[in-house]
């Protein structure tokens, strides 16, 4: 039903520019391709969307490991319930990062560090103030939370610590999203596909093997392995802040090549 209700939006979306007279003065060659241009977006879109690979391919192993427990079908039943929950979470993070790709990048753009410095810190508080009140929804009533997704106590009783050490994850995405969409505005979008390699695959893999298996820690150490390599990318995000690498300018200079 997604690519279904996608391709209706895309649908609507064009209807709605040519009824606007969006295309009006538009020629065959304004949509001829623009070979420096379209390397250009290759260049930097292509690390982004290697990032969401590398993600996607994490939660994939995490999946794995949690079916491989003891009580393997227990906690994938509350893995499955802890990530509708880490959605809600997590999206303010990543909606507000997006705002910070784009501002940023005009103000980067205009070299206005300042402001860029100014936008991506407050996008940091804004993240803060929406996933820090989620954070302590999730602290203080696991229990009501899981209830509504399952009437089995076992799974509820079950689920009530991985509840809470997941919901610190919330907060230091919020580190994460900002750093990492400041510099996708900025142009250094490789750094973005590296910080997310160092947190979803040299991280937060063999962590959860390490704290769920090596130390028996089971599923709540594989819980702690996924904030654990948030924070690690929030810390390495932080450090490319302060460095200023991100100020260097990167989309005028392959123009020019």
């Amino acid at each position: 039903m997604r690519p279904l209700s996608l391709g209706l939006c895309f649908i609507a979306a064009i209807i709605f520019l040519i009824k606007s007279g969006f295309f009006k003065g538009y020629t065959k060659a304004h949509f001829k391709l623009d070979k420096i241009k379209a390397k250009l977006i290759i260049k930097l879109g292509l690390p982004s969307s290697l990032q969401q690979v590398a993600i996607s391919m994490s939660f994939l192993f995490l999946t794995a490991l949690v079916n491989m427990l003891p009580d393997g079908v227990t906690a994938a039943a509350c893995l499955g319930i802890a990530s509708k929950v880490n959605t809600l979470g997590v999206l303010p993070a990543m909606a507000v990062g997006a705002a910070i790709a784009a501002m940023a990048g005009q103000n980067i753009g205009g070299r206005d560090i300042e402001r860029a410095k100014k936008t991506t810190r407050t996008g940091f508080l804004l993240c803060l103030a929406v996933s820090a009140p989620v954070f302590i929804v999730v602290q203080l009533f696991p229990s009501q939370i899981l209830r509504a997704f399952t009437p089995d106590k076992d799974l509820i009783d079950f689920g009530l610590r991985y509840m809470r050490i997941i919901a610190f994850d919330y907060l230091f995405v919020s580190g994460v999203f900002s750093v990492n969409h400041l510099a996708i505005g900025a142009g250094h979008t490789r750094f973005s596909l590296i910080n997310g390699l160092i947190s979803s695959i040299a991280l937060r893999i063999p962590l959860a093997y390490f704290f769920g298996y090596v130390l028996n820690w089971g599923f709540n150490g594989i819980g702690l392995a996924v904030i654990t390599a948030t924070a690690g990318a929030s810390i390495v995000g932080f450090i490319y802040y302060k460095s200023g690498k991100w100020q260097k300018e990167v989309i005028k200079q392959e123009l020019r090549v």
